[in-house]
């Protein structure tokens, strides 16, 4: 598995102080996560009715153990710090879902894990830029990492393995994003004798297959209404094979998919 350092860039010195690491038994984070639970509370009308929530969103928990578990974070993982905002410094906590200290050059690896129906590193690599930004003043190095678990993928002869994959985000951060299946993890978890909802997790895997067809379908009838746009406007230049060979395949693919 390869790993980049994150490239720290200038401009974020005196934006950020007091960083520390902290548990979650930290009465000072407790005490903050307490307050923003009761903001939104107060913030919800008389007749709210809570939804009921769904497998997929209550098994994400699960699965960033075990995945966190074999990446083999350290236990305490709350990032504490003071940012400049509006004149003055106000201070925040962030849960990292994956943070590992290596003592040979008193570097330190940071993570995020994402349990869903998409692997795209989009979102990820936002919440780890802030990240960065704030070890990077600690830390003479910091390494990123992604972790993508698709939860659509349940079988056991599934021919993902975790793969790495170099990104360079916008503002010259590098990550490391790592693909996994939902088989390879559960596969792990049963090998340590790690508990989890099997029922529950089966509840989430079909929950996230419907997901990610329904982003299959949509984006099929955008491509669909791409080429009907495309068919209407003057011709100003043919088809080039390539296109032809490129919009044949997303259409097999489509019909092998909902075959």
């Amino acid at each position: 598995m390869k790993t980049f350092n994150c490239l720290t860039t200038k401009g974020y010195r005196g934006k950020y102080r007091n960083i520390k690491l902290v548990s979650s038994s930290d009465v000072d984070y407790r005490n903050y996560v307490s307050d923003i639970i009761a903001e939104k509370r107060s913030q919800l009308p008389d007749d709210y009715i809570q939804q009921e929530v769904n497998p997929l969103t209550k098994v994400s928990r699960d699965v960033e153990y075990i995945v966190r578990r074999q990446f083999g974070s350290d236990p305490v993982r709350i990032l504490q710090y003071d940012v400049m905002y509006q004149g003055s410094y106000q201070r925040h906590y962030r849960e990292l879902d994956i943070l590992k200290n290596i003592e040979k050059d008193d570097s330190v690896l940071v993570g995020e894990i994402k349990a869903s129906s998409s692997n795209s590193p989009h979102k990820a690599s936002l919440q780890l830029q802030r990240s960065c930004e704030i070890l990077s003043e600690i830390y003479p190095s910091v390494t990123a990492l992604i972790i993508n678990v698709d939860m659509a993928d349940d079988q056991a002869e599934s021919q993902i393995e975790p793969e790495s994959l170099e990104m360079i985000n916008r503002k010259g951060f590098a990550f490391t994003h790592i693909l996994m299946s939902l088989s390879k993890v559960l596969e792990y978890a049963d090998e340590e004798d790690l508990s989890y909802n099997k029922e529950m997790m089966i509840a989430a895997c079909e929950e996230a297959k419907i997901c990610a067809q329904n982003r299959m379908e949509k984006n099929y009838r955008k491509f669909l209404r791409k080429l009907e746009r495309q068919a209407n406007e003057p011709v100003s230049a043919p088809v080039s094979s390539f296109g032809i060979l490129l919009q044949n395949a997303l259409m097999n693919s489509y019909h092998r998919e909902i075959a």
